[in-house]
């Protein structure tokens, strides 16, 4: 069996020389189980999926995403409609994708990764849906608006914010939202038509975002394998309006706030007032005008432990 590792040494809170090493715990691991593993760095986004496709051309039959959830989308970009398993480990600042499989936490010791990596080897193969939006695939989130304005403001972040982790995508994001006011947005699905002057548009295959806790859910009741996306928008148009909508959404209850509107769906169409960025599983794209989103039911398979999951819709065993 031959396995790939897709490592990324810029992302997680630690340095590169200590996320190398629970590189090389991870594929003690992986042989100690009988697999022939390759691993491979690399610093730049775009070749994390070359990457994952180049490991996949020589025969992998898994590839496991070393790094965050930049690390994780780019990763599953590649190996989407394909027959090889993604695996993950958790060495990011923020690892959305492992705390929804039940593997968060941090990997501090050589015994935390080997764990890590039974866990899933233990598991069972499930497919799980992925998003498209034109040429791209993503496995966690598409936004348009405050996230992609943020995130081009705290990427990529100097070595003091890296130790520093979420509480610096935080505190980075606060500053980097003193300027934007909103924008006019038209967002339409099979399930209606929103518009008006918003702050941001999610389109979530997931129930987390932006964090890992329970005060980081976008909607709890997304699951990855329905064959459908939720796309949840905020309205505003001043920084207050931001903090405020911040807020609601850390204490849990903006889906049921009339400034906070949800669509689901398996295609959306969104159309903005001006060009504005666009994310893709944190990595920024665009500029754009107009969106096209879509499902792709099913069209990525992933190791996942043998434990109950919300995030699917039967937990299995």
């Amino acid at each position: 069996m031959n396995a790939a590792i897709v490592f990324n040494p810029v992302a997680g809170t630690e340095g590169s020389l200590r996320g190398a090493q629970k590189v090389d715990w991870a594929a003690e691991a992986l042989r100690a189980a009988g697999w022939t593993v390759a691993v491979m760095r690399t610093r730049q986004p775009g070749q994390m999926s070359q990457m994952a496709a180049e490991s996949l051309a020589h025969g992998a039959e898994a590839v496991f995403a070393a790094g965050g959830d930049g690390t994780v989308g780019a990763v599953a970009h590649a190996l989407a409609g394909t027959a090889c398993v993604m695996g993950v480990l958790p060495i990011g600042t923020a690892n959305v994708w492992a705390t929804e499989l039940g593997l968060g936490g941090r990997l501090r010791s050589p015994e935390d990764v080997r764990r890590c990596i039974a866990d899933q080897l233990a598991g069972t193969v499930r497919s799980v849906d992925m998003g498209r939006c034109g040429d791209r695939n993503f496995l966690l989130w598409a936004g348009v608006g405050l996230d992609a304005h943020v995130l081009s403001r705290v990427e990529p972040r100097p070595e003091l914010g890296k130790r520093f982790g979420n509480f610096y995508v935080l505190a980075a994001g606060l500053v980097g939202a003193l300027d934007y006011r909103g924008d006019l947005m038209t967002l339409r699905s099979e399930s209606g038509e929103i518009s008006g002057t918003k702050l941001l548009a999610v389109i979530t295959n997931v129930r987390l975002y932006a964090g890992t806790q329970a005060d980081s859910m976008m909607d709890p009741a997304a699951r990855a394998d329905d064959g459908q996306l939720a796309l949840v928008t905020m309205n505003g148009e001043s920084y207050f309006d931001s903090l405020v909508q911040l807020t609601r959404y850390r204490l849990g209850g903006h889906l049921t706030h009339p400034s906070v509107q949800k669509l689901t769906g398996r295609a959306f169409e969104i159309e903005l007032g001006r060009t504005l960025l666009l994310q893709l599983d944190g990595e920024v794209v665009g500029p754009v005008d107009r969106v096209s989103l879509s499902v792709w039911p099913l069209a990525l398979k992933v190791f996942v432990p043998r434990k109950p999951l919300p995030i699917f819709q039967e937990s299995g065993s």
